[in-house]
């Protein structure tokens, strides 16, 4: 709106904002006339939001709780507790909506990552059997 009450164009102001010049008309028709960027008396279209607010807070203690969960688990929890069957992507791009983090998912999974490691270590630094040595060699020579 500050670019507009400087007296550019919608022109101008599309190219700048590299959207089209009917979304700039849109937006600023809009705030004229409501004092808001979109019209509150506008329906959504579309399919209907699978999760709402009250899933928010729900899955906010569910997370908190045990920031561990897995997708599927969360999708299990969901549907047992609030009775909403949604897809594991739907979950996903809600809780990227809401601006969850998953620091304590990137933490735990270095930790097992670490854990992973030392196992596999552990495993190429144990001697083989004979035979099983003797057969490899064969095989590769073939």
């Amino acid at each position: 709106m500050e670019l507009r009450a400087e007296g550019h164009t919608l022109c101008a102001i599309s190219s700048w904002l590299k959207v089209s010049i009917g979304a700039v008309h849109n937006t600023t028709s809009n705030f004229n006339e409501y004092g808001e960027y979109s019209n509150p008396s506008h329906r959504r279209t579309g399919r209907p939001l699978g999760l709402d607010d009250d899933d928010a807070i729900y899955l906010k203690a569910l997370l908190e709780a045990n920031p561990s969960m897995y997708l599927d688990e969360i999708q299990c929890k969901l549907e047992k507790v609030w009775n909403v069957c949604v897809s594991m992507s739907t979950i996903l791009r809600f809780l990227r909506g809401r601006e969850f983090t998953w620091k304590a998912m990137a933490r735990e999974a270095m930790e097992r990552d670490q854990q992973l490691q030392t196992v596999r270590t552990d495993l190429a630094n144990r001697p083989t059997e004979p035979m099983l040595v003797s057969f490899r060699a064969r095989y590769t020579k073939l």
